[in-house]
C-alpha cells in the first residue's frame, strides 16, 4: 500500500483561477480563503487528491471573511 506524503503549500505557489471573466495566474497568498477552497475542490473533482488535500489544509488556516452571494436575491 503506497502512502502519498501531503505536500506542504507555501502560499507562493500560482494556480489559474478566473476574475472578473479573465483567466489570470494568481499567487495562493493573495486569495481569500473562499477562493482557496473552491480551488481545492475543483482539483478534487478533476482527481487531483494530493494537491486537494494540500490546498483545503491550507485554506483552513485562513482567516474567515463574510462571502457576498452573488445573487442579491438569494441572501
Amino acid at each position: 500500500m503506497a502512502v502519498s506524503v501531503m505536500r506542504q503549500l507555501t502560499g507562493a505557489e500560482r494556480f489559474p483561477i478566473k476574475r472578473d471573466g479573465r483567466l489570470v495566474r494568481v499567487r495562493l497568498d493573495r486569495m481569500g480563503w473562499y477562493e482557496v477552497l473552491c480551488l481545492a475542490n475543483a482539483h478534487r473533482l478533476a482527481g487531483d487528491e494530493d494537491t486537494a488535500e494540500s490546498l483545503f489544509d491550507y485554506q483552513a488556516r485562513l482567516p474567515r471573511e463574510p462571502v457576498e452571494p452573488s445573487d442579491p436575491s438569494a441572501a
